[in-house]
């Protein structure tokens, strides 16, 4: 009898201790010694409970006879803020109970092990236990609040499921300051013994990628239409614009270039001056004249003499008898290669091979892909194979492939059309047999890519272009047997 007295002292003891008991302190749930009475008599004893002095800030309401609630309002920052229901505390008649933040119903939380049904003693237990927790603030930074409520003030996980919402249902502290919304996790725990819970915490991460994918389509929706985003960005109502935007710019750069074309032609009908024939016999004249003099001035080996001294020749020519000195004709071509248009308008002022002659030179050996037998008899000639010494003769092989535009045309001398991949014989043929093997598509890709190769004098100053090939990428295979096939020549 004496150890059973001892428990019952022990029990009143502790009861002394949780009705005294700090707030701030977390409590451990107590071992009560089970009840002889039903939950029918432990709900009327909590229902009769009268609350202590320390729990005044807690309200007591039986809105039925199956459910009794305590109550707490939320503290006034001034008199005009309206009252609001912080925490609710709903004991039902068989024991159970739930718990509601702020219209947040806590789930089943480690923090509450051991109340699942309450008496009398363990309720005050747990209202001093509810007023030592905190309300997790979840994430109340002002770059998520906008992006949540542009969503609809829900976050959908990947599988389309709530991952996250918008909190305004009251003040939310952190770090000191209040904050009347709040994004937080679907899995907040609502009530914390720290700052803030594992699943807001953990979830952060996962706002932060969501906010920077939020923040780039809002800039590509942001963007103007004469942005430089690429077309298959736009969505086709930004296309349609970006298009009737173009047209608009064509027509007005078609008409500014209709309008300069009009001026130019009125101000040279009304600047030019005709050059009839007694003023042109007149400046050939004084031409002829002068020659000497401008001969005079420059070294017979200059390209400058040279240059006069056929500009004085043919002047005095009809075309069909005009004869070109070949450093004349290199540096016509050179011309007529950087700009066709330029040298029809220098064509005007000077006395110049017409494109007719240039395209003979141009013209001589027929172009072709591969190695051609003109060509090397061409490059024998340049090198001067008969008279060069031994050392002479040893060259080097460049090879260097750049970019062109795709697309075909047809050469009606030879009636074919150019513009298909072609790396010569050999390597044509394997390429059909090996999609033959492997059932690929017989089709023959377009050139994107032109390979050239040159000779160049490892003792000597020669360079020269021998061949080049049409490609779209060229392999180490396919160079190996070129480059081998050149050998042989």
């Amino acid at each position: 009898m004496g150890r059973i007295g001892r428990i019952h002292k022990n029990d009143k003891r502790k009861r002394r201790k949780l009705l005294c008991h700090p707030v701030g302190r977390p409590l451990k749930p107590l071992n009560h010694k089970p009840s002889s009475h039903g939950p029918q008599e432990l709900f009327t004893e909590i229902r009769e409970l009268q609350l202590p002095p320390s729990l005044s800030h807690w309200n007591v309401k039986s809105p039925s006879e199956s459910q009794h609630i305590f109550f707490k309002i939320q503290e006034q920052c001034n008199s005009k803020q309206a009252l609001t229901v912080s925490h609710t505390l709903t004991v039902n008649s068989d024991l159970s109970w739930s718990l509601a933040v702020y219209g947040h119903q806590v789930q089943c939380s480690p923090l509450f092990i051991g109340y699942e049904r309450l008496t009398s003693n363990s309720l005050l237990s747990l209202l001093i236990k509810i007023d030592s927790f905190n309300m997790c603030p979840g994430h109340p930074d002002e770059h998520f609040i906008p992006m949540v409520k542009a969503k609809g003030g829900i976050l959908l996980s990947q599988t389309e499921s709530v991952s996250g919402m918008l909190d305004n249902s009251g003040l939310h502290c952190l770090n000191g300051q209040r904050y009347s919304e709040t994004v937080r996790s679907s899995k907040c725990h609502i009530l914390v013994q720290g700052i803030k819970c594992f699943e807001c915490v953990k979830y952060r991460s996962t706002l932060r990628a969501l906010y920077s994918k939020w923040t780039k389509q809002q800039s590509q929706l942001d963007q103007p239409i004469n942005s430089p985003t690429n077309d298959r960005w736009l969505k086709p109502s930004e296309m349609r614009e970006r298009l009737q935007e173009v047209r608009s710019k064509l027509k007005t750069a078609e008409k500014k270039i209709d309008y300069l074309k009009l001026k130019i032609k009125e101000s040279h009908e009304r600047l030019s001056i005709a050059v009839d024939d007694e003023l042109h016999e007149g400046l050939g004249q004084i031409i002829m004249e002068h020659a000497p003099e401008i001969k005079s001035k420059y070294s017979p080996n200059s390209f400058h003499h040279l240059f006069w001294e056929q500009q004085v020749e043919n002047m005095q020519k009809i075309p069909s008898q005009r004869r070109w000195h070949p450093m004349l004709i290199r540096w016509c071509l050179h011309l007529h290669m950087l700009s066709a248009a330029a040298y029809d308008a220098v064509r005007h002022v000077l006395v110049l091979p017409s494109d007719r002659t240039l395209r003979d030179y141009t013209h001589f050996i027929k172009s072709g892909i591969g190695i051609q037998n003109e060509v090397t008899m061409q490059l024998m000639k340049e090198a001067n194979i008969d008279a060069s010494e031994e050392w002479q003769k040893f060259v080097a092989l460049s090879f260097d492939e750049i970019k062109i535009k795709e697309g075909i045309v047809y050469d009606k001398h030879e009636c074919r059309i150019i513009g298909f991949v072609d790396l010569g014989p050999t390597n044509n043929h394997l390429a059909a047999f090996d999609n033959a093997t492997t059932a690929q598509s017989s089709t023959i890709p377009v050139a994107n890519h032109m390979l050239t190769i040159m000779v160049r004098g490892i003792l000597t100053n020669l360079c020269f272009p021998y061949t080049h090939y049409s490609t779209n990428g060229v392999t180490a295979v396919e160079l190996q047997c070129i480059l081998n096939n050149m050998g042989k020549h």
